[in-house]
């Protein structure tokens, strides 16, 4: 076994993290388990003041031929989400700080990887948005501040859904936000073009009435036209949920879409 370890310079005095990362994939036996489905996501306590606790995202074992390609020609998820967590805090959008990233190879090719990052109390949107029966309208208004500050800093997160996006609301009343599941990310010199805005928006919901709310707040945040981009928004979500049901029948025939 053959083992990749980059930890954040930040912490490279804290025995007990590097102590952590230098046993996985032992060490990640413990923990509570907080999320288990393609991948597994824990929580560990450490004897450290630097970082008391940490997250430790295990991605989905690599098999066949996806052990070739990001071997050779892609960077893992792990260290995608390590390094465009570093570049967000850099242009001032909050996430949980990246601690390390670990990649695993046997024979040669990458088998695991592991993703460390600190912890977080902030929650999905999903709930008050999405599955509310009347969405929180000054939530929604705030995400799409959020959103088009992300692309004012050349930042577009390709899942930027309602479990991605995280928010706390503060005493007074305002909302502060973060994003997390960061692999899936690019970044432009300067403010993100249009098109590409529009389409980095259209996966939050499937809620049509809150997407549209969204849209206008956008806007109106940018100053844009509000019914020209509503309009422009509106018709890049049909294109992709129509897409969306095209690849889940081809996938699970037998369902209802």
């Amino acid at each position: 076994m053959d083992k990749t370890t980059t930890v954040n310079e930040n912490y490279r005095d804290d025995r007990a993290l590097l102590a952590f990362v230098d046993g996985l994939p032992k060490t990640f036996d413990g923990g509570k388990t907080i999320f288990a489905k393609r991948n597994t996501i824990r929580r560990f306590d450490l004897d450290s003041a630097s970082a008391p606790e940490i997250i430790v995202k295990r991605f989905h074992r690599l098999r066949g031929v996806k052990r070739l390609i990001y071997t050779f020609f892609r960077t893992t998820k792990a260290r995608r989400a390590y390094y465009n967590g570093l570049e967000l805090l850099a242009r001032g959008v909050d996430t949980p700080e990246p601690l390390a990233f670990v990649e695993i190879k046997s024979g040669g090719l990458v088998e695991d990887c592991y993703f460390i990052s600190r912890p977080t109390d902030f929650k999905a949107i999903r709930g008050p948005l999405n599955d509310a029966t009347e969405f929180d309208r000054p939530l929604a208004r705030a995400f799409a501040a959020f959103a088009a500050r992300l692309h004012q800093a050349g930042v577009l997160h390709h899942d930027l859904n309602s479990t991605n996006t995280i928010y706390r609301r503060n005493d007074d009343g305002s909302y502060d936000f973060s994003v997390i599941d960061t692999n899936r990310m690019d970044f432009t010199d300067g403010p993100a073009p249009l098109d590409a805005c529009i389409t980095n928006i259209v996966r939050f919901t499937r809620r049509l009435d809150l997407f549209e709310y969204v849209a206008r707040s956008y806007a109106d945040v940018c100053g844009l036209d509000a019914e020209a981009f509503t309009a422009a928004a509106l018709k890049a979500k049909h294109r992709f949920d129509s897409a969306r049901r095209r690849r889940k029948r081809l996938l699970h025939p037998t369902r209802k879409y």
